[in-house]
């Protein structure tokens, strides 16, 4: 029997019928040019999630990478 590969393009059905990706790329704790780079770097590798909270206050920092 093979399992099923989970990539970063492996959705979830959302309860209300959306999709989003099962994996995302975590931002919680980066702060400033690391979090910018390391956010762009997953991007430029695939990631369409993108982990944010306002609690981790690095919107800036992701604004920039996503700009």
């Amino acid at each position: 029997m093979q399992a099923n590969k989970l990539t970063i393009a492996t959705t979830i059905l959302l309860s209300s019928g959306n999709k989003i990706p099962m994996i995302g790329y975590g931002t919680y704790q980066l702060k400033g040019n690391d979090c910018v780079l390391g956010t762009k770097a997953a991007i430029n590798s695939g990631y369409t999630h993108i982990d944010t909270a306002s609690i981790y206050q690095n919107e800036a920092e992701i604004k920039r990478a996503l700009e």
